[in-house]
Parts: structure tokens; C-alpha cells; sequence
């Protein structure tokens, strides 16, 4: 018999799986040398929201960062403030070089360019990070890396 489990022991479950990731090498496209029944030898930003969501809690999202956030979009899971996000949301930003589809947003113009796992209660994100590979740290301090490219452009709920 399938347990059901609830939001908490979801997010519980998706950082520890996201945690287990942390220290492995940043790869572009990691998604295409992925075996079936392996760990990947390495993750970019939206493989590993995708890896960790369908390992931690089967839910399946799309392999882009951009089409994740169109899914919470289209679904209306969108999380409209940082202060109403909780831990296991997504964070997208803008990112270095972002993308948009007017198409998958009602015309509305959101650049992403990455994708981070939340932590409410330390305000981190989990991520994989293209000069770091998976680390989990401040948000103030990914910000404040790059400032124009970890502008927060979109929240989105998968629970």
C-alpha cells in the first residue's frame, strides 16, 4: 500500500535527497549522459531539480529550468513572494543568459536562466552552480556573486 506522505515529510525528504548531491561536478546538459539505475556523474542547475524531485518525492518535472517554471505557471503554483515561499519551492532566476517564452507566461516577460531548490528556514537554496558544481548556500550570498544574474524572476510550488 502507497503511504501518502505530507508537504513536510515531502520537503524533508527532497532536501536530504538534494543534500546527498552536494560536491558533485557541474555539467551542461548532464541530463544526456544520465544511466538509468546510476547516479549522475554531474548536474546543471535544472537536471538537478529534476533528479532530486523524481528520486525524492516521484514527481517528474520538465528537463528545462524555463519549462518548470512554465509547469507551476500553467498549473497556478505560482509563489508570488520570497516571504510566502517555503522550503522545497523553486527559485528562478534570471541567471546569466535567460530565456523566455511569452507564449508559456500569458505574455508576461520572465527571463530565467537558473533554477534553485529553497531552505526557508536558513534562507539558502540548494543548486548547481556552473563554477561550483551542487552547493547549498546563502541566497544573499548568491546574490551578491553575480547581482544581476540571481534576480529572483519566479517562484514556484510542485506540492
Amino acid at each position: 500500500m502507497l503511504q501518502v506522505m505530507n508537504r513536510a515529510e515531502q520537503t524533508a525528504k527532497l532536501i536530504a535527497t538534494a543534500e546527498k548531491y552536494v560536491g558533485f561536478p557541474y555539467a551542461y546538459g548532464a541530463y544526456r549522459d544520465a544511466k538509468l539505475g546510476e547516479d549522475p556523474k554531474g548536474f546543471d542547475c535544472s537536471f538537478f531539480t529534476h533528479y532530486v524531485f523524481n528520486q525524492a518525492i516521484e514527481k517528474s518535472l520538465p528537463l528545462s529550468s524555463l519549462e518548470q517554471a512554465a509547469e507551476a505557471f500553467t498549473g497556478q503554483r505560482e509563489v508570488k513572494q520570497l516571504s510566502e515561499a517555503q522550503t522545497g519551492d523553486l527559485l528562478f532566476f534570471r541567471g546569466d543568459r535567460g530565456h523566455y517564452n511569452d507564449n508559456l507566461f500569458n505574455g508576461r516577460e520572465i527571463l530565467i536562466g537558473h533554477v534553485g531548490i529553497y531552505i526557508k528556514e536558513t534562507n539558502e537554496i540548494i543548486h548547481a552552480q556552473s563554477a561550483k558544481g551542487v552547493i547549498r548556500e546563502k541566497l544573499e550570498d548568491v546574490q551578491k556573486r553575480v547581482p544581476k544574474a540571481y534576480q529572483i524572476t519566479f517562484i514556484g510550488n510542485y506540492f
